[in-house]
């Protein structure tokens, strides 16, 4: 399993949860080279050490303001969101990427985050599959949150 530090923060199941979303194969190709940390201010990022690893970084605020709401359940779209997120970051580093950012990486690893989950979840979990208008509705929802954009 991807090695996962999230600074005694309590989110390491929830993040264990969404890598699950991920197929076996693609998850053993990333155990060796990637690890898990958190950080605060923005949504994640992936980047390339100079350990030729990745190292993937979360931000706590985001697991601290949507985990604790009340009756929080997987079928919710701020729950599946969040899995996005963390799909979505771990495909930057599947697919190769530094951590150079740009509108082609990001779309290449929101198409991979997506396919993931939708392989995953509603096979398994009988959810609806997600797409790139429920993720970017609920992306701005996750802004207001946190404080990031007014509503």
């Amino acid at each position: 399993m991807i090695p996962i530090d999230t600074r005694h923060t309590g989110h390491e199941k929830f993040i264990k949860i969404a890598l699950w979303h991920i197929p076996t194969a693609d998850r053993k190709s990333l155990d060796k080279n990637t690890k898990i940390v958190t950080m605060h201010r923005r949504f994640g990022y992936c980047m390339k050490a100079k350990i030729d690893a990745n190292i993937i970084i979360i931000n706590d605020a985001i697991l601290d303001v949507i985990l604790p709401l009340d009756k929080l359940t997987n079928d919710q779209p701020l729950y599946r969101w969040l899995v996005y997120a963390v799909l979505h970051e771990v495909a930057h580093a599947f697919l190769g990427h530094d951590g150079e950012q740009n509108d082609e990486k990001e779309k290449q690893a929101e198409k991979q985050a997506i396919d993931w989950y939708n392989n995953y979840a509603p096979i398994k979990h009988n959810l609806p599959e997600m797409d790139d208008k429920e993720i970017e509705k609920t992306e701005q929802e996750v802004k207001i949150l946190l404080g990031w954009q007014d509503s």
